[in-house]
Formats: C-alpha cells, structure tokens, sequence
C-alpha cells in the first residue's frame, strides 16, 4: 500500500526524534524547521531525497531527469523549500548549480536523517510482515562483490533474517526462481520482458562500456564510439549468456565493424586474456579494483535496465525488503556504480511508477 502525505510526514517527524536524540550535538534548530506547523512541502521525505540528487547532479536538468520531473517543477519545488527554510540552498550558474555554504551544511546531514527514516520505516515493516528466517539472494558474477555490501546494509534492520547467496548466470535466474533454489535475484538484467509468474522492480539505466587494459591504446579515454572498434578483438560473453550479451551480439556482428568476437566464460578468465593479449571487454559501467584497467563509455550502444526479480506470489512477504533495496540502492548508487564520469548519465528510475 503506498504511503499517503500524512504517513510520510508522521514517519518523518519519528525518524527526526530518533535522529535528534541520538546526535545531540548536531544544529537541532534547522531541523526543528523541518518539522515545525506548516512545512507542508518538506514533510515529503523524497523532497529531501530531491535534493541529495541535486547535489550529486550539480544541474537542474539532469535532477530533473533523473526524478522524472520537468525542470519547471523541480525548481519550483527548490524555491519553496528555500522560501520556508529561510535561506537559499544552491547558487544557480552558468555551468549549473553548486550548494550555498548553508545548503553544504543542511545536505550533509541529510544522509545520518534518511539512514534514520529508513530505519525506523523498516523496522516497522519488518514488525508487520512475518518474513522468511532465510533468504536466498541470487547473484551474476559481476555483482559478487556489490550485492553482499547491500545485504550487510541491510541487515541491523532486518534482524531475524539471514542472507544467502547464491551465483547464477541469466538466464538460470528465471530458472532458479521457478524452482525455487532463490527468492530474489539483486541488479539482474530486466530490459527484456519476463515470465508472466515473475515480476521485476527496475532501478537503475545501466550503460554498457569497455574495459580496456593498460597498455592499449585506448587505455584511459573516457568515451568510445563503435566505429573507435573497427577492425579489432574484443572479449565479450556469448550471446546465450545475457539479454545485453545477446543484444551486444548482434551489434558487433555487424559487417561495416569488422570486430573479431572472443567468447569468455568468467570475469577472471576474461581479466586475464585481456591483459595478456591487449584485448578490450565488453561489459557493463562497472569499473575494475585494478589499476590496470579503465572503463571508457561505449557511445550508440543502448542501455541496460537493471532491477531486483523476484516470484509474483512472494511480493507480500519480500514487500519490506524489496522497499528498503529499492531506497537504498537509489540513494547509494556511487557505492554499487561507482564510475565517476558515467555517474551523471546513470538514470534512476522513478520509484512512484511501480505499485
């Protein structure tokens, strides 16, 4: 059930106390005007979540698209909540917006006031649904080490649950859910339409990009056409491993790029070819903990639609969960997507659109 205005503002004036009490120390006074008679604009927590967004974007523009909202009505929305604040909250330049000394100050605490909104809303649920002991979190190789970091996150908040693991190739996850073997499948590919007993929540536009070696030429550049790969190797998984390596597939072959296609079968093995030989990687905006390694954005090839999928008949029961991964991974995406030049081009989708 979606919250109405008035739970939201109820749920923010308890995240508020809880937060307050613990941090004494903090300017207490600019959030009593927060929660003070007659804020009604800011007592919509994604209002706060709108500016934290901003902030990351430094432009109208790109907030607006990513909150799925017109420029016009994000900075209408952006002069009400400076007109009751009583002070301005960005500077507007040339080049975009940038925080008023005031506005770095209020930003700044805003993430310790949503952790506590997300605590106390979680914690809630949590007391009134009666969730699994054990959930099974499927996971692709690439995400090995960015879903457990949420599932750690997750955890004080959901303190009867255990997280298990389990790694699985698309498209084995649909075949994992229908038997069972995983209740969720975290940042999975679901730009394709699934099957009519499972359901997805989309979060995320995910760009597709090479990882280029040290020592090849591109090695560094921070964008690539198609036609840069003219000619060339490239490693890249077989098209029945992934709906975006299938898609992927069928770019590459065609004739005017004259690209050799070698198939890989793990990150590692194509880690280590690519090294040896030189050979860029087809794969998506994750950068590598390696040094020798960059990641340029690949131009004119379409984005990815990452979500969490999950069984249809499960969706009452996960319901908190999924609310929590779905907040949390909106807010955190430097954390799981943490390529800095693609950042602003990474597309949040709009959280009000799924039911």
């Amino acid at each position: 059930m979606a919250y109405s205005d008035s739970m939201r503002r109820c749920d923010l004036r308890i995240a508020l106390s809880i937060f307050c009490i613990a941090n004494q120390d903090l300017n207490l006074r600019m959030f009593s005007i927060i929660v003070g008679k007659n804020r009604g604009i800011l007592m919509n927590i994604e209002n706060l979540k709108m500016l934290k967004i901003l902030d990351r974007c430094q432009s109208i523009s790109k907030a607006a698209a990513c909150l799925y909202l017109s420029q016009s009505t994000l900075t209408r929305q952006l002069i009400m909540m400076e007109k009751e604040l009583g002070f301005a909250l960005f500077y507007r330049l040339p080049e975009g917006v940038k925080p008023t000394p005031g506005g770095r100050y209020f930003i700044d605490q805003l993430d310790a006031l949503l952790d506590s909104y997300d605590s106390a809303v979680a914690g809630a649920r949590q007391r009134s649904f009666a969730l699994a002991k054990t959930i099974r979190v499927g996971i692709t190789s690439y995400m090995i080490h960015f879903v457990p970091q949420a599932c750690r996150t997750a955890q004080p908040h959901f303190q009867n649950v255990r997280f298990d693991y389990v790694v699985c190739r698309l498209p084995e996850t649909y075949q994992a859910l229908d038997q069972d073997r995983i209740d969720i499948q975290l940042l999975a590919d679901c730009s394709e339409p699934i099957s009519s007993h499972l359901d997805c929540i989309p979060l995320f536009h995910c760009h597709n990009c090479c990882k280029i070696p040290l020592g090849h030429p591109f090695y560094g550049k921070e964008t690539l056409r198609l036609a840069d790969l003219a000619h060339q190797r490239v490693l890249t998984l077989p098209p029945s491993r992934t709906q975006n390596a299938a898609r992927l597939d069928q770019i590459l072959q065609s004739p005017a790029l004259d690209i050799e296609r070698i198939y890989f079968d793990t990150p590692e093995q194509a880690e280590a070819l690519s090294l040896a030989q030189k050979i860029p990687i087809m794969t998506l905006a994750f950068p590598s903990e390696k040094d020798c390694f960059s990641v340029a954005l690949l131009k004119e090839v379409p984005s990815v639609k990452l979500g969490m999928i999950f069984r249809k008949k499960d969706q009452a029961e996960l319901e908190p969960l999924l609310n929590y991964f779905r907040a949390y991974f909106i807010r955190h995406q430097q954390d799981f997507l943490p390529l800095k030049p693609l950042i602003s081009n990474m597309t949040a989708l709009d959280l009000g659109s799924k039911k």
